[in-house]
């Protein structure tokens, strides 16, 4: 992993429609090597009710859900699309933004999103449930070698 070329992976908003909910998702590419979204994996987090987990210290699990994402240059465009729309958009130089379409109502529960692209991947984790996101103050990456 080159760390100078590290993609940066945020959540910008989330929207509700009428029985689903579109996150918007946008991912960064400092470097000048160019990179190409490969997939995006969703996860939800759930709580365990084994008690012995618990007393060990596994007190979540990651439930992987059904999504569906693109990634495309009209920010207002809350409807699915599908790859021969948007297969240009895979192309990452600079900014990107992603949708990901997941059915029912917006909640308060931990998501977990799992890029990855054709040099790297990057994995976010935070709540969806407001309509808007502040800007952080604090940052911390750790970075993990295979």
């Amino acid at each position: 992993m080159n760390r100078r070329n590290s993609l940066e992976f945020k959540h910008i908003e989330t929207k509700q429609l009428k029985d689903s909910y579109v996150v918007k998702l946008v991912v960064f590419n400092p470097s000048s090597q160019v990179q190409i979204l490969q997939s995006l994996e969703v996860y939800k987090k759930t709580p365990l009710k084994n008690f012995f987990l618990q007393l060990i210290g596994k007190t979540h699990n990651w439930q992987p859900i059904r999504t569906i994402w693109w990634p495309t240059e009209d920010e207002d465009q809350l409807e699915i699309r599908y790859f021969s729309d948007e297969f240009r958009n895979l192309y990452v130089e600079g900014i990107k933004v992603l949708m990901v379409s997941i059915e029912g109502f917006i909640d308060r529960t931990q998501y977990k999103f799992h890029l990855k692209v054709s040099h790297d991947e990057q994995v976010l984790i935070t709540t969806i449930n407001g309509s808007n996101t502040q800007f952080s103050h604090s940052f911390h990456r750790t970075y993990y070698e295979k």
